[in-house]
């Protein structure tokens, strides 16, 4: 597959709005930059996620 699905990149979150809902659209190429800018202001040690049941969670 060339082409991510739609339901891979939109999905339909809360919002305090009159539909109490909106559109939220996966940004790829933003992603990476944020993570890139925090790797640059000195965050990049710090964990992008945490998996509590990997064995390296349970050694520390």
């Amino acid at each position: 597959m060339r082409r991510p699905g739609a339901d891979e990149t939109t999905h339909v979150v809360r919002a305090g709005n009159a539909c109490g809902w909106t559109l939220a659209v996966a940004d790829p190429r933003l992603a990476v930059e944020l993570l890139r800018k925090a790797q640059r202001d000195g965050a990049g040690a710090a964990r992008l996620a945490a998996d509590t049941n990997s064995p390296q969670q349970a050694r520390r």
